[in-house]
């Protein structure tokens, strides 16, 4: 049997164990804090504008970014929803579910970082108008109180202006400073993989360039 003197050290050892533990873990904790709470100071990549508002828990984001690329290849990419997965991360399965009067798509995503990184769920009810907008609204309801938004298209000249809006109502969320910059991270890491996606398909096909004003070749 261990004597009374070997079993305070063990026990001490233990102890001294259990505070090293603690103490890595509120460290780890604190620079993960750290590192969420950093996505303020970052500024967003150039190729895209994203604000982010909240109100009583009520999240508003407008986001937009401009690409090189033809409409046809930006709608492709906007309304390319069982392929979203292969090209934005965050997105961990995404079906679509056609029927005579009705679209929806359902999707399960991963988003935010440690210790506020979250797994959710959407059926997306979606409203096309071709070639311009997809509006879209949960209507699961499982993640989310409401969940609403859309994607605008707009030529200009040799490129497509993107537009996003959403407004949501996350169930659960952290306090509202970490939240608008955990979602405000999210959504430009969104509109990045999206337009890069663009960028590629366009590139694949060969590029383009924008229609020339026809009116310059009218005979007077």
């Amino acid at each position: 049997m261990r004597s009374s003197a070997a079993m305070s050290l063990a026990l001490m050892g233990r102890s001294g164990s259990r505070n090293a533990s603690a103490v890595t873990r509120a460290r780890v904790l604190s620079w993960a804090l750290v590192g969420v709470l950093g996505l303020a100071a970052v500024p967003a990549a150039a190729q895209v504008e994203c604000e982010v508002r909240e109100e009583n828990r009520v999240y508003e984001v407008k986001a937009r970014f401009t690409a090189p690329v033809s409409p046809s290849v930006a709608w492709e990419v906007l309304t390319d929803y069982d392929r979203i997965a292969f090209f934005v991360n965050a997105i961990r399965s995404s079906r679509s579910y056609r029927s005579a009067d009705s679209l929806i798509v359902h999707q399960h995503a991963t988003v935010g970082v440690f210790p506020f990184r979250r797994s959710m769920q959407v059926d997306l009810l979606i409203q096309e108008t071709p070639g311009s907008r997809v509006a879209f609204e949960d209507i699961l309801g499982n993640d989310f109180k409401f969940y609403r938004g859309s994607w605008q298209l707009d030529a200009r000249g040799g490129q497509v202006e993107v537009s996003y809006r959403l407004e949501s109502f996350p169930y659960a969320v952290p306090f509202s400073a970490v939240g608008r910059r955990v979602i405000a991270g999210s959504v430009r890491d969104l509109l990045e993989q999206v337009r890069s996606e663009m960028l590629r398909r366009e590139a694949a096909a060969g590029g383009w360039s924008a229609p020339r004003d026809s009116s310059a070749s009218k005979e007077p």
